[in-house]
């Protein structure tokens, strides 16, 4: 979870890596850049000599959809189990995935 002093402001790869500390930072900045090409997240990125950041600026709706879907400890367990067997999946792939699970855990 991350804490209120955390949200609506923008953060760079770096602090996240501070918040997060399991991740390296190419980890976080690959993961940040996939979000932002797949529109889950407003950001910048910005090249400079010997590498590049990602500053994320807001989470899109797209993006705060994915995060309610994976909200819980249920549909975010079976998400993971239903793309165990494909290593790794698209973003959209995931976000359908959740949206699906939780559609049917409401019967809809």
């Amino acid at each position: 979870d991350v804490d209120e002093k955390h949200l609506h402001r923008r953060v760079t790869t770096k602090k996240i890596c501070e918040i997060v500390p399991d991740f390296s930072e190419k980890e976080v900045y690959n993961a940040l850049y996939t979000l932002y090409q797949a529109d889950f997240i407003e950001a910048d990125k910005i090249d400079f000599c010997g590498g590049s950041d990602i500053i994320v600026e807001a989470i899109t709706w797209p993006g705060y959809e994915l995060l309610n879907n994976l909200r819980s400890d249920e549909v975010w367990s079976s998400v993971k189990e239903k793309i165990k067997p494909f290593g790794t999946v698209s973003m959209q792939v995931l976000a359908n995935l959740a949206a699906k699970i939780v559609s049917d855990f409401l019967g809809i």
